[in-house]
């Protein structure tokens, strides 16, 4: 077998090595028109806890490496949001949630349902997205109906495993409810509280970059321990929380600025393993241990492939389409992340600098982001009546999902 043909995921291996999607043939099927979905309000909530970079890279400086302090510093986040004390984890070792992943959806609710003067009984479907939920089983959704004064007998559905595209997915979902039930009304709910995967930081005596742990002939006697570290260390610095929710519904109403879905497409493993860019073992039958703290794997080529997904689905618009498109809403992975995304797809920073402000102000908030980016651009009015926006997310899978919004009041 050919060299690039060769699925090979290791954190040694250069993506150039890995991924040729040039060689893979595929295409994306045009989607048939859409049943009419128009967001009509979006609101959210962020728990009570503020995560300063600076102070806790200088907190945790000593365990540090100098090459590991700048690439903590360039990942963009000045602050974020979490629901776990993480401070007390590191002085005491004990581990408190303050903010858990249902409480944070139901505030978002409730925030959402006031801002749009909407009753809880008001809504004909219950959608939530989470892959971070209080259980594995009942879903989310379930939590939500009693607390939230949902009607008991409302339709409602647990979204799971889409990472960072959950809300794209969702919309989804909410189109085809309101194609076959017109007149009614969707909720998006998002929750994620990705610090309860908090890892023991302070049992590491030192953490390096991946570069410092290759060309160091002793860190590389024990280099899969340390490349788990610097994925712990990355992640504790990167990921924040939030909650979400979204009115969906076929018409527009009086709340401002509202947008309608014209179009979502999706690709999905270009290549059988493309799933190990980003996955999330603990709990599952695979890996079913639940002794040690639950943790999140990330490839350290991921936004090179996120990269190489999103150009493919970028060629699937048509040209007025592209020329349509006046915000670029990209996920928050990390800085690095939104600038390859940038400079790969040619977009000016003016389009895209929605994104830039969410990972400088929150880090990565998984499928919080998207929306969370939408109720700025809606709060700020700085999307022209009729010009679409494009939404670029990545999801666990590995997958990428682009979906075309048009402002229609």
């Amino acid at each position: 077998m050919d060299k690039k043909q060769k699925i090979i995921i290791d954190n040694k291996v250069e993506a150039k090595d890995v991924f040729r999607a040039e060689d893979i043939a595929f295409s994306v099927k045009k989607n048939k028109k859409l049943p009419t979905a128009i967001i009509n309000s979006i609101g959210s909530y962020y728990p009570s806890i503020e995560f300063d970079t600076s102070y806790f890279i200088n907190k945790l400086k000593d365990k540090l490496s100098d090459n590991l302090i700048k690439q903590l510093l360039d990942l963009g986040i000045e602050k974020k949001h979490i629901g776990v004390d993480v401070e007390k984890l590191l002085d005491t070792g004990f581990f408190s949630i303050v903010n858990s992943n249902s409480d944070m959806a139901k505030n978002s609710v409730i925030n959402t349902l006031k801002e749009n003067n909407t009753a809880a009984t008001d809504i004909d479907y219950l959608i939530t997205v989470s892959d971070t939920s209080d259980f594995i089983s009942p879903g989310l959704s379930n939590q939500l109906i009693y607390d939230c004064g949902f009607k008991n007998d409302i339709r409602h559905i647990s979204i799971s495993g889409m990472g960072c595209a959950g809300f794209l997915k969702a919309l989804e979902v909410a189109s085809d409810f309101l194609g076959s039930n017109p007149g009614k009304k969707a909720l998006i709910v998002i929750s994620v509280i990705n610090s309860a995967y908090c890892q023991d930081i302070n049992s590491v005596e030192k953490y390096y970059t991946i570069e410092e742990i290759n060309s160091s002939e002793t860190l590389k006697k024990d280099s899969e321990q340390h490349i788990n570290n610097w994925l712990n260390i990355i992640q504790f610095f990167l990921f924040g929380d939030m909650a979400t929710a979204a009115i969906v519904s076929g018409s527009t109403n009086s709340s401002g600025s509202q947008f309608k879905l014209v179009s979502t497409k999706h690709i999905t493993n270009i290549r059988q393993e493309d799933y190990k860019m980003a996955y999330f073992p603990t709990g599952g039958s695979l890996y079913s241990n639940l002794d040690v703290r639950p943790r999140f794997f990330m490839h350290r080529n991921l936004p090179k492939t996120g990269l190489i997904y999103s150009k493919r689905l970028i060629n699937t618009l048509e040209k007025n389409e592209l020329e349509s498109i006046q915000k670029w809403l990209v996920h928050t992975g990390s800085k690095k992340i939104i600038d390859i995304i940038k400079d790969g797809l040619k977009i000016d920073l003016q389009s895209i600098k929605e994104s830039y402000e969410i990972i400088k102000n929150f880090g990565n908030i998984t499928p919080c982001s998207l929306p969370l980016i939408l109720k700025n651009i809606i709060s700020d009015d700085s999307v022209d009546v009729n010009k679409n926006i494009a939404m670029l997310g990545f999801g666990n899978g590995f997958s990428a999902s682009l979906t075309i919004l048009k402002r229609v009041s």
